[in-house]
């Protein structure tokens, strides 16, 4: 087999293992463990089981706590970003400081891709609530979304809001 063959046999392998969503979000994006420790997301099964084998458009989910979701869903939309154009992802939660450690998963994990994936979608906006890729993707974390059109959306602490968003 030529060096050329071989090139060409590893891009076609590359090409199937990336366009598989599940083999990309437990092997290409680093997080920030428990710990404290740098490691690549591995879905866990309660991640997996909503990521993956029960994806829905509208998914309600009551659980424990520190199950890994928050990480999950927000690596989710990262990836929906950066393998497909012009999604518009945002993360909602109780407070404009939990809003932006959520997307600092988001930028955590980009910033850790390998070089060529970063050259393939560039970043061209990077700020407290924002980021935007070359492929005209963007994440944004707030506590409301009114007015604003969203591809993939996280409300985090939903209760939270509601009980605390409600005037009579």
């Amino acid at each position: 087999m030529t060096k050329q063959e071989r090139e060409r046999k590893v891009l076609e392998e590359l090409r199937k293992l990336y366009s598989s969503r599940e083999w990309r979000l437990n092997n290409l994006y680093h997080i920030v463990n428990k710990y404290g420790q740098d490691e690549i997301l591995k879905l866990n099964p309660q991640q997996k089981r909503v990521l993956i084998d029960k994806i829905w458009p509208l998914n309600i989910i009551l659980k424990a706590r520190q199950l890994g979701l928050s990480t999950g869903i927000d690596i989710a939309g990262l990836d929906a970003c950066l393998f497909h154009p012009n999604i518009t992802f945002g993360i909602i939660d109780a407070t404009l400081p939990d809003a932006k450690k959520k997307l600092d998963k988001c930028r955590y994990a980009y910033n850790h891709l390998p070089e060529p994936l970063k050259n393939k979608f560039k970043l061209v906006k990077d700020n407290e609530q924002e980021l935007e890729f070359s492929n005209g993707s963007v994440i944004t974390a707030d506590t409301s979304f009114r007015g604003s059109t969203v591809n993939m959306l996280h409300i985090s602490e939903y209760a939270k809001i509601c009980a605390t968003a409600v005037s009579y």
